[in-house]
């Protein structure tokens, strides 16, 4: 039992409700934790604030999609590339990432190849939004989207290590969540730029993406490498393009 006068860090707090409650119960209660922590910044970096129902609702509801995207499918594990693999021949590869910097805001990473592996071009934005994971993930998305058909880097096909957003993009579920409509229009923006498919791949895939959304550039802003790649980014790109691993 927790003594109402004993004074607990907030890892023996965790640690003790562990020997007192069940194991979903413990999720449930971290997930909401995370939640009021993500929404707390929202509300000192951008001062927008939420009711308390609605962040628990929309923790829940985080809660819920996580779990059902982490059934396995009746025939064995997932299947996922954990190697950059070159695109067909006059078409481009399109690969974007997140980053969440705790209190500090989100990043979002874009590489752009073609079929010979050459780097066409990379980029960051930087946003002072504190976005939850999945969130991150599709505006990193939509960035990647937006830079390729600005630049023309078309057809191409789109890839992500956030499986919950391409399969969310994938099944066009009809619910009436925030995440449900953000797929939407992601949905939207793939067809406008041509019909363009989505896939996931293992972070190994998506290191270069996974770089460059933790690359610092200006807030609200982003910086596009379109001439040459940045130097720091060459020791991937080589290694992606390795023969003995590439493949067509």
């Amino acid at each position: 039992m927790l003594n109402e006068e004993e004074e607990l860090t907030c890892e023996e707090w965790i640690c003790a409700l562990q020997e007192m409650e069940s194991a979903d119960e413990i999720g449930n209660f971290l997930v909401a934790l995370w939640f009021i922590w993500a929404e707390r910044n929202c509300h000192l970096w951008n001062n927008k604030k939420k009711e308390e129902w609605e962040i628990i609702d929309r923790a829940m509801q985080w809660l819920e999609e996580y779990k059902r995207h982490q059934l396995i499918p009746a025939g064995g594990e997932r299947k996922k590339s954990t190697q950059w693999k070159s695109p067909p021949a006059g078409s481009f590869k399109i690969n974007v990432d997140a980053a969440i910097f705790e209190g500090n805001g989100s990043g979002f990473g874009v590489v752009i190849r073609d079929a010979n592996g050459e780097c066409c071009l990379a980029g960051v934005k930087r946003t002072r939004r504190q976005w939850l994971p999945e969130f991150a993930e599709a505006a990193a998305i939509s960035f990647g989207l937006e830079v390729a058909k600005r630049y023309n880097f078309l057809p191409g096909l789109v890839e992500t290590d956030c499986l919950v957003v391409v399969q969310r993009i994938q099944n066009e579920d009809e619910d009436e969540t925030e995440m449900a409509e953000v797929c939407k229009e992601l949905r939207v923006q793939l067809l406008e730029a041509g019909g363009l498919n989505i896939t996931f791949v293992g972070r190994e895939a998506n290191r270069a993406a996974h770089l460059m959304a933790h690359t610092l550039c200006n807030w609200e802003e982003e910086e596009l490498w379109t001439s040459s790649p940045p130097v720091f980014l060459s020791p991937i790109l080589i290694s992606d393009c390795n023969p003995s691993t590439m493949n067509q």
